[in-house]
């Protein structure tokens, strides 16, 4: 994050370097798509309750994700700075023209941040995928319900509807489970499952 803090100023845009710090925390922490961060609008951003209202997102799914304290906080400074208030219907984060932001430009500028952090290019040459900053989220959001005794088949729904998927498969795509300790996973499956499965008493006769 450092790097969106410290992004040079740009004349012919002035909130260039007020729109990336939030953006790429928001990416983040509340594991948006892209396309979904870019979509907000003012009145699509809850600053009093902390929440987000993504509508008809990827397959026409809408869902409501709720905010961190910090997050919530630093999208009110965001706000003032940008002299939102109740009545902007504009984009959350605007185009130099006030309209819906680009996700080619903002990838590359991204990209370019990566550069500069210091991040390591993958084998085939290519940097991380911005996609990929959603991926680290559910990671973490999993490590960190794991971390506080949550069960894993407690968490997991949880996580598959804050993400805004359709199925748990599609969640567990994006945390790659072999990451996880693989007897916590088998643990938490023999407790789901105790009891369920009568026993079969084979008679070889």
């Amino acid at each position: 994050m450092d790097v969106s803090d410290q992004l040079p100023a740009v004349s012919r845009y002035p909130t260039y370097t007020l729109i990336y710090p939030v953006l790429m925390r928001l990416l983040y922490s509340c594991g948006l798509r892209i396309s979904e961060a870019l979509s907000l609008k003012c009145q699509d951003v809850d600053l009093t309750k902390g929440i987000l209202f993504i509508e008809k997102s990827k397959k026409g799914k809408s869902r409501i994700v709720p905010m961190s304290q910090s997050m919530t906080e630093f999208c009110r400074d965001y706000a003032k700075r940008m002299s939102f208030n109740a009545n902007s219907d504009g984009y959350f984060f605007p185009a130099p023209n006030g309209g819906k932001y680009s996700r080619h430009s903002v990838r590359s500028t991204i990209q370019n941040m990566y550069a500069k952090a210091g991040i390591s290019k993958l084998p085939s040459g290519s940097y991380p995928r911005v996609h990929d900053i959603r991926h680290t989220q559910a990671v973490h959001a999993l490590e960190k319900m794991q971390s506080e005794g949550m069960d894993l088949y407690y968490s997991l729904p949880i996580l598959c509807s804050y993400l805004g998927h359709k199925d748990i498969r599609s969640t567990e795509k994006y945390l790659r489970l072999p990451y996880f300790k693989h007897d916590e996973v088998a643990l938490s499956s023999r407790e789901l499952v105790q009891g369920m499965i009568p026993e079969v008493n084979w008679d070889e006769k």
